[in-house]
């Protein structure tokens, strides 16, 4: 009985650890910028961003970096000034451009789910909605 039990630890030992690989890996936003991270102490929000078909997000900006995955569907993101225009799907992730205005919206009759994360500091909003013109 004891042979047993130190062969099958003996076996446990010896498997190798579970691999892991890097799926994607930035280090500049979608817009070219260096990744930042906020200094100090910060707060990480982990949620779930869904867009319906034919939804055209506020013009807006993020003063962090914030990070998305996308779930499904294709989400279209449109860089004011002379930025991108830039499309991901399923399986994709960027990181948006920070302190730059822009723009979403779902591609193709479909909506999107987006796995979003944001690093601010504790209290702050990450995101900042352009007011609309007095025109």
């Amino acid at each position: 009985m004891f042979p047993a039990l130190f062969a099958a630890a003996a076996v446990a030992a010896a498997a190798p650890a579970p691999m892991t690989s890097t799926a994607m890996k930035f280090e500049r936003t979608i817009t070219g910028q260096p990744v930042t991270l906020p200094q100090g102490p910060v707060a990480v929000e982990v949620r779930l961003a869904e867009f319906p078909a034919g939804f055209k997000g506020p013009v807006h900006k993020q003063p962090y970096a914030r990070y998305a995955y996308i779930l499904s569907g294709r989400l279209r993101v449109h860089y004011e000034d002379g930025g991108p225009v830039k499309e991901f799907g399923p399986g994709e992730a960027m990181v948006e451009g920070i302190d730059q205005w822009h723009w979403v919206e779902p591609v193709g009759p479909e909506g999107v789910k987006v796995r979003v994360v944001d690093q601010t500091p504790p209290g702050a909003a990450n995101v900042v909605i352009r007011p609309k013109s007095a025109d």
